[in-house]
C-alpha cells in the first residue's frame, strides 16, 4: 500500500468511526412518567451514551455515577453502573415517600443527563375493604409476625397493664387497639423499656413498615366508617381509637360461627343488648399461643378485658375456649347456639 493509499484509507476510517458516534452527552430515560408509593412498584432506567446530533454512541464504554435526589427509592444494578456498548441500566422500586426524584447520571469526559419521575400516593384499595393496599400486610411472615406481636402484648396485660397503655381506654375494645399498634411498631430498646413482663419477646418485627409511620394513615389505623377506601378518606373515616362496634363494623372481616378457620390473632365478637352504653364485646382468640406450661393439652385460649364494672374499671382476663364455652351466662359463651355470639373475625390488614 502506497503513502497516499494509505492516508485514503486512514481518512474513510475515521469517517466510519466518527458516523459510528463520539460520545458527548448522556440521555437519561424513564420507562414510565411515574411510580407509586407502594414499596413494592418498579420502574427502569437507561442510561444512553449519545453523539452531538442525538444518536446512540455504540462504542462508549466506562463506569457511570448515578445520583438520585428527591424520595427515597432503592436503585438495583447488576453490579457497578458501566456503559456497555454505549447503555447502561438501573431499576429503582418505590419506598412510601413521594415526591419529584431528579436521577442524574455522569460519566467521565460527558455532559451529564437527567431525568425527573413523579412519585405519587398509591390510593388503591384492592379488595374493596376499605383499607389502602398499602396499609394492609401482604405475605405469611408479615401477617405471622403481626399475629405473633399482637397476641404477646394483648396476653402481657394480665400480668402487668402496660403504663402507655392510657386508662382511659382500658376497655375491650382498648385491648385490641392497643395490642395493634404495639406489634406494628420497631420493637427496640425504647419499647422493651416500658414492659416489666413480656410474653415472646424475641419475636420478628413487621418489616412492610413500622407505627406511626403508617403509609397514608399515620396513627389513624382505625376505619370509622363503610366503604372503599378513598384519599378524602385519610383525617375523615380514620382514628387512632374505635369503639368495639367500630372496630366489627369497619375493620374486620367475618370469618364465621364455628372457629373452623380462626387463627391466633383473630377475634371474637359478642352483642349484649342489656348494655347499650357499649353493646359490643370483642375478644383475642391466642389459640395454642396462650399454652401455659402447666397445661396437659395444648388448649386454646383467649385474652380480653371486662370492660368497666360498677365498683372498677374492669380488667385483662386469660380463659380456655372451653371454659368460656361453658360460662354460667349463656351468653357469653362462643357457640352457635347463642344468639348473642356473633362469630369469629379476622382484621381487615391481615386479610
Amino acid at each position: 500500500m502506497n503513502r497516499w493509499a494509505a492516508i485514503l484509507l486512514s481518512i474513510v476510517l475515521a469517517g466510519t468511526i466518527a458516523s459510528c458516534g463520539r460520545a458527548t452527552d448522556i440521555a437519561v430515560v424513564a420507562s414510565e412518567d411515574t411510580l407509586s408509593a407502594n414499596k413494592q412498584d418498579t420502574l427502569d432506567i437507561t442510561i444512553r451514551a449519545e453523539t452531538e446530533s442525538g444518536r446512540p454512541a455504540r462504542w462508549c464504554g466506562g463506569p457511570v455515577t448515578v445520583t438520585l435526589c428527591g424520595p427515597e427509592v432503592t436503585m438495583v444494578a447488576d453490579g457497578p453502573v458501566r456503559f456497555k456498548n454505549g447503555t447502561a441500566s438501573i431499576r429503582l422500586i418505590s419506598t412510601f415517600e413521594t415526591g419529584i426524584l431528579l436521577v442524574r447520571a455522569e460519566a467521565p469526559g460527558l455532559v451529564p443527563g437527567e431525568a425527573t419521575v413523579t412519585v405519587v400516593s398509591d390510593y388503591r384499595d384492592g379488595d374493596g375493604d376499605g383499607f389502602p393496599d398499602v396499609a394492609e400486610l401482604f405475605g405469611d411472615t408479615d401477617r405471622l409476625n403481626f399475629r405473633r406481636w399482637f397476641c404477646a402484648v394483648a396476653e402481657s396485660q394480665v400480668f402487668e397493664e402496660n403504663r402507655r397503655w392510657d386508662e382511659l381506654n382500658r376497655d375491650c375494645a382498648g385491648l385490641v387497639r392497643f395490642a395493634y399498634v404495639e406489634a406494628l411498631k420497631r420493637h427496640d430498646d425504647a419499647f422493651f423499656a416500658s414492659y416489666a413482663a413480656l410474653v415472646s419477646p424475641a419475636n420478628p418485627d413487621v418489616k412492610k413498615y413500622a407505627y406511626p409511620d403508617v403509609p397514608l394513615l399515620g396513627t389513624a389505623v382505625f376505619r370509622t366508617a363503610g366503604g372503599r377506601f378513598e384519599p378524602a378518606d385519610i383525617g375523615l373515616n380514620f382514628s387512632a381509637a374505635g369503639t368495639a362496634e367500630a372496630l366489627l363494623q369497619y375493620n374486620v372481616v367475618f370469618l364465621g360461627r364455628t372457629g373452623r378457620d380462626v387463627l391466633p390473632g383473630d377475634l371474637l365478637f359478642f352483642f349484649n343488648p342489656d348494655n347499650p352504653r357499649m353493646p359490643s364485646h370483642t375478644m383475642i382468640y391466642l389459640g395454642e399461643w396462650g399454652r401455659e406450661a402447666d397445661d396437659d393439652e395444648n388448649e386454646d385460649w383467649l385474652v380480653y378485658h371486662t370492660g368497666p364494672r360498677t365498683h372498677d374499671r374492669g380488667e385483662v382476663r386469660k380463659v380456655h375456649l372451653a371454659t368460656l364455652k361453658a360460662h354460667p351466662d349463656e351468653r357469653w359463651r362462643p357457640v352457635t347456639e347463642n344468639d348473642h355470639f356473633l362469630g369469629y373475625y379476622r382484621l381487615k390488614i391481615l386479610n
